[in-house]
């Protein structure tokens, strides 16, 4: 039995850090350029630690009602009917960002593959389909399949970056360490709160777990702690290789039109590494399958709670659930090209509504109004801490739509 939950628990943090480690890993270095490496470490060290206490929220939430419970029974249950739209809206609008960012950057890469074969433009859109329906068969095969393949693939992807960090590492410049505006910070804040977006799968792990509060607890901890790690060494690296002001700097690729890839392409040519380019590319890959496969599982349980559908009983239910989860977002990247970075920001908005403000306002109406409390699990630090997460969510909040509206 231990052995099992052991299991259980290295596969629930994996796929924890699955969905953190994903295509914003990438995005981040061009997001924060403007502020720097000392600057963006301050503010990611801020949304790793509000990212964490928000998600332990949520796991306090979840168990006041029975299993399969997502967000939307949380907010049906505890708030009003205008909240409930608010998350459903939210929820929504914060999936589908992720994952249509995703398929896009999983269509650019298979269509770069095949680049030399077929004309660029008029094959993306297929490959966009390829990609949607090879991870949507898996995703639709269920939990046990997404955590078996995600251990496959998270190996793989730690084991790539290490070796991507130890051979950059010797050519960081701290020159370009120092370098960075205070006052840009905030403006990557959005593509750093989506980073550490994974509460949308702490009902699925609940359920995963059985409700084994500890090893829950234990893997929230752990699956967002490593992705902090790797996110500082990955800024420090990017940062401290590619300058930021020079020609093809990184406030430069920060502005061009497919900007993952055009941060890969001048990390290749100022190392001018086949190995490395073989390396960042299959790292690039694997981060974008993760997150995906991660989000997807996610959105669908989601899906299933707010509909009030019980998946694989009958064909009905599995159309209405797996066609919401997925044509959505995929129809969002058939229409609109390189939209990595502007998902990525507004999905920010959307993760700070849902999983920060709304776990709060919950939180708050089921503990000291209606005097909801479970025997398995309190976050610590009563009603000051709501106060402070709930004043770092709505100021989040506004600078994430002020950066949005301005640059």
């Amino acid at each position: 039995m231990s052995t099992l939950i052991n299991t259980k628990l290295l596969g629930g943090t994996l796929l924890l850090t699955g969905t953190a480690i994903g295509g914003g890993l990438l995005a981040v270095p061009i997001a924060t350029a403007e502020a720097g490496f000392l600057n963006s470490s301050l503010l990611l060290t801020t949304c790793w630690l509000f990212m964490t206490a928000s998600a332990l929220l949520t796991l306090e939430v979840s168990l006041w009602l029975p299993k399969d419970a997502n967000i939307i029974s949380m907010t049906r249950v505890f708030l009003n009917k205008g909240t409930t739209v608010i998350a459903w809206l939210s929820y929504l609008l914060l999936l589908y960002s992720i994952m249509a960012a995703y398929i896009s950057e999983g269509a650019n890469f298979i269509t770069h593959l095949i680049t030399p074969y077929f004309q660029k433009y008029p094959f993306q859109n297929i490959a966009a389909l390829i990609f949607t329906a090879a991870l949507g068969s898996i995703v639709y095969k269920g939990i046990v399949w997404v955590d078996y393949l995600n251990r496959g693939l998270m190996v793989a992807k730690l084991s790539l970056y290490a070796l991507l960090v130890a051979l950059i590492s010797p050519h960081i410049s701290a020159e370009n360490l120092l370098l960075g505006s205070p006052y840009s910070a905030f403006k990557g804040f959005g593509v750093l709160i989506t980073s550490f977006a994974y509460s949308n799968i702490i009902p699925t792990l609940r359920n995963y777990f059985q409700d084994d509060v500890p090893n829950l607890r234990k893997a929230i901890l752990i699956g967002s702690t490593i992705p902090f790690v790797c996110y500082l060494l990955w800024n420090a690296t990017i940062m401290g290789v590619i300058p930021l002001y020079s020609n093809h700097g990184l406030i430069q690729l920060s502005h061009s039109i497919d900007p993952v890839s055009s941060l890969m392409h001048q990390l290749n040519r100022l190392l001018n590494s086949h190995l490395i380019a073989i390396l960042s590319n299959s790292f690039r890959c694997i981060c974008v399958l993760t997150t995906f496969l991660t989000c997807s599982l996610g959105l669908s349980d989601f899906l299933a709670d707010g509909l009030k559908l019980k998946k694989k009983t009958s064909y009905r239910n599995d159309w209405m659930i797996y066609g919401t989860t997925f044509l959505p977002p995929l129809c969002i990247t058939l229409f609109f090209k390189s939209i990595f970075i502007t998902a990525l920001q507004y999905a920010g908005i959307y993760c700070l509504i849902l999983f920060c403000l709304l776990p709060v306002m919950i939180a708050w109406q089921g503990r000291y109004r209606l005097h909801r409390s479970s025997s398995a699990y309190q976050m610590s630090g009563g009603k000051p801490s709501l106060i402070i997460l709930s004043i770092i969510a709505v100021v989040s909040l506004v600078c994430t739509i002020y950066n949005i509206v301005i640059y």
